[in-house]
């Protein structure tokens, strides 16, 4: 679970019961679509050098964990985490950055729509990874890995372009974006709102999003901006698994 996608479901909790439960929902699923969409710009744009010959390594890991679960039903964790922990390994090495891995891996092991299948290796994954996720790798990113540089001159940046435009994107740009979205889809007759979900919900969901800014410890670093800190951080394995 991505850091940001854990933030608005935090605060949500927070909430309890006095949201609808299909806010929840909506909530999720954008953030997920959300950062689905970060990281595949990241591995597309800011991937400066690729190595054809390791993406390929890469691509054949991921079809070969595909067909173990496709046409074999291979429903046993160890080839996927083996698999998984190869492919990611082959991602770093042909320069795309190696989030994309786990995506894949994602879809390569099996998944059944019963709730706790106990054969359901995604299932299984889950379990043993939501403690460790929510109570170390969460507080780790969101104590150490936001990429957030405190300089000297950091009130003076707050009133340059980049911050202008990043604020304007998070603070205006997310909001307006939810919330026209969803009235596009609704009038279109593309969807409805589910039962108890009114517009105000819709307008705090947009809000929300703003908590939800997606990727940036991954964005990587100018080479001005560089410190021997944040380069250290890049070769940190946690980073990566971002």
């Amino acid at each position: 679970m991505a850091t940001a996608i854990a933030f608005s479901l935090g605060v949500l909790a927070m909430l309890g019961n006095r949201i609808p439960p299909s806010l929840k929902v909506l909530v999720v699923a954008f953030a997920v679509i959300d950062d689905l969409g970060a990281i595949v710009i990241i591995a597309t744009y800011y991937t400066a050098e690729i190595s054809v010959w390791f993406l390929v390594d890469a691509v054949v890991v991921w079809v070969l964990l595909l067909i173990l679960n496709r046409l074999f039903r291979i429903m046993s964790l160890a080839p996927y985490v083996c698999g998984g922990a190869v492919m990611w390994f082959l991602m770093l090495k042909s320069g795309v950055h190696a989030t994309m891995a786990g995506v894949m891996l994602a879809f390569a092991v099996p998944f059944s729509a019963q709730d706790d299948d106990e054969v359901s290796s995604s299932h299984r994954l889950e379990n043993i990874l939501h403690k460790p996720v929510a109570f170390i790798i969460l507080s780790i990113f969101a104590l150490a890995n936001t990429g957030v540089f405190v300089g000297a001159d950091w009130i003076q940046g707050l009133s340059s372009l980049n911050s202008i435009g990043i604020a304007a994107g998070l603070i205006v740009g997310k909001p307006l974006g939810v919330t026209c979205l969803c009235v596009v889809a609704v009038t279109t007759g593309l969807c409805r709102l589910p039962l108890g979900l009114h517009w105000r919900h819709i307008v705090g969901a947009g809000m929300l999003a703003v908590s939800d800014s997606p990727c940036p410890s991954s964005l990587p670093i100018s080479p001005s901006r560089e410190t021997p800190s944040s380069s250290a951080l890049r070769k940190w394995p946690l980073f990566w698994l971002r």
